[in-house]
């Protein structure tokens, strides 16, 4: 119930189960109270939010004008191609790294310490 020249909404009171009565409340016109208003996101929550929501590369949802994998719709064009595993096949292997030795040099101070037991 508005009320144009008070600006402000009435909500009538009403009667409980118990059988006692609400109060008629007086709401200012527009007021949102703070649990129905919406939560301010941030710019990182929301492209998180949007990339949680899209479909994932290489989906059939992200991709829908090429067939699915394992379809035999071109048989040349798939005998031409080499399988992801024969690719994999031909990659060179890393090198490790070797640890590094200490420098074998005389001992410090020219002096050699033996223990004999």
């Amino acid at each position: 119930m508005a009320t144009p020249s008070n600006e402000h909404v009435v909500i009538p009171g009403s009667r409980r189960p118990d059988g006692t009565v609400r109060k008629p409340i007086r709401v200012r016109a527009g007021y949102v109270p703070p649990e129905e208003q919406k939560m301010y996101e941030t710019v990182k929550a929301r492209l998180a939010r949007e990339a949680a929501a899209a479909p994932k590369p290489g989906s059939i949802e992200a991709n829908p004008a090429t067939p699915p994998p394992g379809s035999s719709s071109s048989s040349s064009s798939s005998a031409d191609a080499t399988p992801p595993s024969a690719a994999a096949a031909k990659k060179k292997p890393k090198k490790k790294k070797a640890a590094k030795k200490p420098a074998a040099g005389p001992p410090v101070g020219g002096f050699e310490i033996v223990f004999e037991g």
